[in-house]
């Protein structure tokens, strides 16, 4: 995943929390960018804009009530939901859209629990037009990263296919996770490198793009794992080693295959 691209950008942006009493919290957050002399879009790394010049405005609502018993590595139960409103314009138009996700979680038994993770989007802009559409695809981690372990609970999130291959102006996506209890060690490794726990997470995920029209229309099953090591390199140094696999069925194509490795540095 590329975090930057050739060209200028300038943003300014403002967030709140309107409300927060643990685990309840609820906030907001503006920004307003803009983008010149881009040979790719700034959200999707893959796909060339329509417009090299183009301004942005965003509006993000984030509600979650997420808990975990003691002695878990993430939340365990609850919800969390978001709805985004953005608007670009560029080559003299406008492209209005809207997307919100709804995750919901229980707890199977001690430290495993069940996630349905969903998402929908609409964008009103021309089809033709990059700018106008969702793009979906890969686990999201890097080689070595910084950001966060468990990418593929991301909407915009597909593994199995390649960054960006899937697209539509409007999409709905299911997903369901399963945790598994983390397994724990008591010695595996030397003093400065060692392992504190292992943890697998099962996903199915399931995306149609485009879904008024029947010869656009694009559908794809994803089926995966993701097994996260926490380790300890240099007695207090904390990282994490992320692999995956998931494999993705298409009815008009052939499978499609995924591997990653991921070292999340210093976390």
């Amino acid at each position: 995943t590329k975090t930057s691209r050739k060209g200028y950008t300038a943003s300014v942006g403002y967030s709140e929390t309107i409300f927060e009493e643990r685990p309840t919290v609820f906030d907001y957050s503006v920004t307003l960018s803009g983008y010149s002399d881009l040979d790719r879009l700034p959200d999707y790394q893959n796909v060339a804009p329509t417009a090299d010049k183009f301004l942005s405005l965003g509006l993000k609502l984030n509600y979650s009530a997420l808990m975990r018993t003691l002695g878990a590595n993430d939340p365990e139960k609850g919800m969390k939901a978001s709805v985004s409103f953005s608007s670009k314009y560029g080559t003299r138009k406008y492209f209005p859209r809207a997307y919100s996700t709804f995750d919901y979680g229980v707890i199977l038994w001690e430290h495993s629990s069940l996630w349905l993770r969903t998402a929908a989007g609409k964008s009103f802009g021309d089809r033709g037009n990059t700018l106008a559409n969702f793009y979906f695809g890969g686990f999201g981690n890097n080689w070595v990263d910084h950001g966060e372990i468990r990418r593929y609970r991301d909407y915009y999130s597909f593994p199995g296919v390649e960054i960006n291959d899937l697209g539509g102006t409007n999409f709905g996506k299911v997903a369901l996770e399963w945790d598994l209890p983390p397994l724990r060690f008591k010695r595996v490794g030397f003093p400065i490198a060692y392992a504190n726990w292992a943890r697998l997470a099962l996903i199915s995920t399931g995306l149609v793009t485009n879904m008024e029209s029947d010869a656009l229309r694009q559908k794809a099953l994803s089926l995966g794992a993701q097994v996260d090591v926490k380790l300890v390199l240099f007695s207090n140094l904390e990282s994490t080693l992320s692999g995956g696999f998931a494999a993705s069925f298409r009815p008009d194509l052939r499978r499609t295959r995924e591997w990653m490795v991921s070292l999340k540095i210093l976390r």
